[in-house]
């Protein structure tokens, strides 16, 4: 069937998936929709098929390789991501993209995971529209293609062929900061943002804490590589960072760990508290590296040059915005 109800699903603690959908823009167009669709049905776990898997005569002559990264972009930005086969991608310029849209991946799973734990103990959803936080603003109502990712992180799809530029509502709650730049904007105005096939639009609300971690070979690498704390200023900022054993149902049984961050706008300092938790080889000591993103630092999916190293062992600790 097109179209499926959800009521109900999100009790079996499973995933749902778009299934077989065709390789045309105007499904990327819906899929967008789908999801944020779904977080509605209280479904936290909602995939999409990236690239599509049936054709038809309408999707025959649309290109191709620009579908696939724009989707790629798209689904990096969902609560589950299912990479697939990029072998019918002829440029190598698009097969490049989508390494680094991948890596980007990786690097926010620490953000990811945590939100993760938000969703199964305050029945948050990962992926949700932006009527959840800003239902009073009426321009919200009828955007179909912007969606919070997580607490903190807006996303744009891009879903148009050779799109140059993209009108972006900021809702007026909070001012936002540019991922890619690290520029600030004011909330409550709406921006024509010019498009690159590099990435899409993403922004942070000013007053964020995202945790990024490293691109690793395994599951293995990531368990004692440092942990960039990227801080977003503008407003106080809280996140707490979660973690467990990361392969099973321990987090049932209390068997995890939680570091809460905390960033006040009026002094400038960032707070990490002490570790709460414990599991079988929980990770006590451990590399901070503390950015408070600016224009010149922070930004898109590297590893920040200028950065605070703190050197944590579970105590509190705080660091100074300079």
């Amino acid at each position: 069937p097109t179209h499926i109800n959800l009521s109900g699903i999100q009790k079996y603690g499973t995933f749902t998936t778009a299934g077989d959908i065709s390789s045309c823009w105007t499904s990327l167009e819906s899929q967008v929709s789908a999801g944020i669709n779904a977080s509605f049905s209280g479904q936290p776990y909602w995939s999409t098929t990236i690239g599509g898997i049936t054709s038809n005569n309408e999707c025959s002559a649309e290109p191709y390789d620009e579908l696939m990264v724009r989707w790629y972009q798209f689904a990096a930005f969902t609560p589950i991501f299912q990479g697939v086969s990029t072998s019918k991608i002829s440029d190598k310029k698009s097969i490049d993209i989508i390494n680094e849209t991948i890596k980007l991946r990786y690097r926010l799973l620490p953000y990811i995971y945590s939100n993760a734990y938000t969703a199964s103990t305050l029945n948050k959803n990962i992926m949700q529209s932006l009527l959840s936080n800003y239902r009073d603003e009426e321009k919200v109502h009828t955007l179909n293609n912007q969606y919070l990712f997580g607490t903190s992180i807006m996303v744009c799809a891009v879903t148009k062929s050779e799109q140059t530029s993209l009108p972006i509502y900021l809702p007026a709650a909070n001012n936002w900061i540019d991922f890619w730049t690290g520029k600030t904007y004011q909330g409550g105005s709406t921006i024509n943002a010019n498009l690159s096939i590099e990435n899409i639009p993403v922004f942070v609300k000013a007053g964020s804490i995202i945790p990024m971690g490293i691109v690793p070979m395994n599951s293995a690498d990531s368990l004692n590589a440092p942990i960039e704390i990227r801080v977003y200023t503008g407003d106080d900022a809280s996140f707490t960072l979660y973690e467990d054993e990361g392969d099973g149902y321990g987090y049932q049984s209390e068997l995890f760990s939680t570091i809460s961050f905390s960033y006040k706008e009026k002094n400038k300092t960032l707070s990490i508290e002490s570790i709460e938790g414990d599991y079988p080889g929980i990770i006590t000591e451990r590399t901070f590296n503390v950015v408070f993103v600016s224009e010149e630092n922070g930004i898109g999916t590297l590893q920040s040059q200028n950065a605070t190293e703190v050197l944590y062992n579970g105590k509190k600790e705080k660091v100074k915005f300079k």
